[in-house]
């Protein structure tokens, strides 16, 4: 329930924001040409969405993964995404339950994943906002949340994000940016300053 708390404290948190697609267009965080990424299907639930750098918006990451440390995943093929899957803690959805490990079409898609690892206090959260494809390689965009200051609850968390991307064979470079809580809320309330 706790948990639950803190999830509800970043959705009021995102939904603070009115961000417009022309301003997200602005944030320079791409150098080559802008990758598309999904969230898995699953069903939706009432909070507000979050911009993402790359435009546009998403809900946030309904998964944990239990892990000593940060894990950054590459899924090309059925058998990865079937070992991630059976580690990985979907949140399940009130009248509907857990959701079914998603079909997805490996010749056409790939799935990135991240881990935060474990961590003391509830409220940390990782959110896969943008990708690029620039260099030879495939640049994937992380945002990863400290609630230090922000979060009064008791209990732990185990952040991940998994997303859907056109499937490539470059090579994947994970770009994170650490933003705490309270910078993280003032970018939120300043609508004509993207989240960089």
């Amino acid at each position: 329930m706790k948990l639950f708390l803190v999830f509800c404290l970043l959705m009021f948190l995102a939904s603070a924001s009115t961000y417009s697609s022309e301003q997200e267009k602005e944030a320079p965080f791409c150098t080559g040409k802008p990758v598309s990424i999904t969230t898995l299907p699953e069903p939706k639930m009432t909070f507000a969405p979050i911009p993402l750098r790359s435009g546009g918006t998403r809900e946030f990451p309904k998964i944990h993964f239990l892990s000593d440390g940060p894990l950054q995943f590459v899924i090309r093929d059925r058998i990865q995404f079937t070992d991630f899957w059976k580690r990985a803690q979907i949140f399940a959805i009130p009248g509907v339950g857990f959701p079914p490990m998603p079909e997805i079409d490996f010749s056409k898609k790939m799935l990135v994943a991240v881990v935060m690892g474990n961590k003391p206090t509830p409220g940390y959260q990782i959110i896969i906002d943008g990708a690029c494809e620039t260099d030879g390689h495939l640049e994937v965009f992380v945002t990863s949340i400290d609630p230090t200051g922000c979060s009064q609850f008791e209990g732990q968390s185990a952040a991940a994000d998994i997303v859907i991307l056109p499937r490539t064979d470059l090579p994947v470079v994970f770009r994170e940016t650490k933003v705490d809580c309270k910078e993280l809320q003032k970018q939120l309330m300043r609508p004509n300053r993207p989240h960089r």
